[in-house]
Order: C-alpha cells, then structure tokens, then sequence
C-alpha cells in the first residue's frame, strides 16, 4: 500500500490536507481529509477544531489515521498553544468507525443533539432589550446575504456556504430576523421549514449584548410568524459541548428528541486553560433542573 495527496482539493479542503491510500495495484482503498475551524465564539474553552473525516477498507485505516493525526499536530502546533480538539463526525449506525476510534484514544461524549418546540395555543411576548428593535436581516445586495452567511459561519461553529445557504432560502418557512441597537446589530435567527415544521439554523447573540434578553426576544418574534403560518413544530439543534445552547432550548421549553450524530473527539493540548465539564452530562444537567 502507498499513501499521498491527491491532485487538488478535496471537499473544498486543501490538498495538502487529504490523503488517499491505493493498494499495490493502484486500487484506492481509501481517502481522509482535515479541516480546521475556529468556534471561539462558540466554544471559547476549546475553540479549534480539526474536523477529520475518514472512509477507508479497515485495511487503509491504520495509514490514514496516523497521517491525519501527524498532519493535525503540525497544523496544531503551527498555531501556538490554542486548545484544540479532533473531531470525527460518525453515524449512530456506524459501529465499525465507532469502534475503531475509540480503541484509538477519542472519547464519543458529543454529539449534535436534536430539540423540538411543541407550538402552544398562546404565545408569550417576549420584547428585546429596551433601546433596541427586532427587524428583517437586510439580503437586498449579494453582499448582505453574504455577510449574512459568514456571521452564521462565524456565529453557530457550523459550516456554511452559499449552496447550503440557498437551499433554505427557498423554504415556505424561511425569515432572518435581527435585533439593532441603532446600527448596531445585537443578534440573529434564521428559520426555514416547510408545512408543519420549521427548523431554526442559526440563533445568536453577539458577545456585547449576551444575557439581556435579545435571543428571546428573537425566538418569540419567530413564533409568532410561524403560529400564523400554522406551524406546529418548531426544531433546534446544537452539539452537546455547547452548555451555553443547551441551556437556551432548557429554559424556552424546548424537548429533547435524538442524537442525530455522533462526534467522536480527542483533545490537543489536554490540561491547559480551564477544564471542561463533562460532555457527556451536560444534558443530564441542564433538563434535569
């Protein structure tokens, strides 16, 4: 077996960041990649993450594996002493990978949990910070939905971009509404959906105005459109390193419904800055008060 590069980029990620393994004969056996995001401002604990992603015969996967771990210390260490975790994304079915991981070290205490919002038959008004009002996001120039999606980008740790973003903008269910203080933008929600069910994809608030009341304020203007659209069901979903999220969906009323997947991970830089709590007990906590 040999391993190296391909031509050119792979998934959008650069080509110095994939590896394929082909057999003696030439036949791929297998290709990973690593992508790295910074979710400072949705995980300031343990902000970078390496995203690998591995499909392999269990032949390759040994290779590849120790390929994409040496080439996610050097871009680690390139980047100072940040604390940073790998992470796998893996299905709830797929016990091979599952396995494999964890018999190399990474824990399966994440995971992108789904919540849902049963719509009651009287809503509460909830209005934003005094001094400040809830408005439509501006898309009227490609420039303002771009900057639109690189806040989401920025703002929810999720990947976002222009396809993705058009294939919920031409949902029946979809707003973008902000709050401002001024021109000052104090934060956002974006809903999509259609009939009965409508999905919120980004719901933040910026560093400045946290915990004065403005994503409230948000998800209570978004019921209330959605109640005259006769939405029933409104959905969230955040990973389950994310206390600050998991603690929102407790208060607002949201239900827990399902681990869609599993995020297998291993810390870089174990012991340094402040620990984190279990992952694995947050949900316990937080709908357990």
């Amino acid at each position: 077996m040999n391993i190296s590069h391909p031509n050119g980029p792979m998934r959008g990620v650069e080509r110095e960041s994939c590896f394929i393994v082909r057999d003696d004969a030439g036949v791929e056996l297998g290709q990973g990649s690593l992508s790295v995001k910074s979710m400072m401002d949705v995980l300031p604990e343990r902000p970078l993450n390496f995203i690998m992603q591995l499909d392999a015969h269990p032949a390759a996967m040994d290779m590849l594996f120790g390929a994409l771990m040496i080439r996610a210390r050097a871009m680690h260490q390139r980047r100072g002493s940040t604390p940073a975790r790998i992470v796998v994304p893996c299905a709830l079915t797929d016990t091979f990978k599952h396995d494999y991981f964890l018999s190399m070290g990474f824990d399966d205490s994440d995971g992108e949990e789904l919540f849902r919002f049963v719509m009651p038959e009287r809503l509460r008004e909830m209005p934003p910070p005094l001094g400040t009002g809830v408005v439509p996001v501006p898309m009227r120039t490609q420039n303002e939905t771009d900057q639109l999606v690189s806040r989401m980008d920025r703002y929810t740790g999720e990947q976002w971009s222009g396809s993705r973003f058009e294939s919920i903008l031409n949902t029946p269910h979809f707003m973008a509404l902000a709050v401002y203080s001024g021109s000052e933008l104090c934060g956002e929600i974006v809903v999509s959906g259609q009939g009965p069910d409508a999905m919120i994809e980004a719901l933040y608030t910026l560093p400045n105005w946290r915990r004065q009341g403005v994503a409230m304020a948000l998800l209570s203007q978004a019921l209330h459109a959605l109640a005259l659209r006769e939405v029933q069901y409104l959905y969230g979903r955040t990973i389950r390193r994310n206390a600050r999220a998991l603690s929102f969906v407790s208060r607002m009323g949201f239900e827990w419904v399902m681990t869609r997947e599993i995020l297998l991970g291993k810390d870089l830089n174990r012991g340094a800055g402040k620990p984190e709590p279990s992952a694995a007990s947050s949900l316990e906590t937080v709908f357990s008060r």
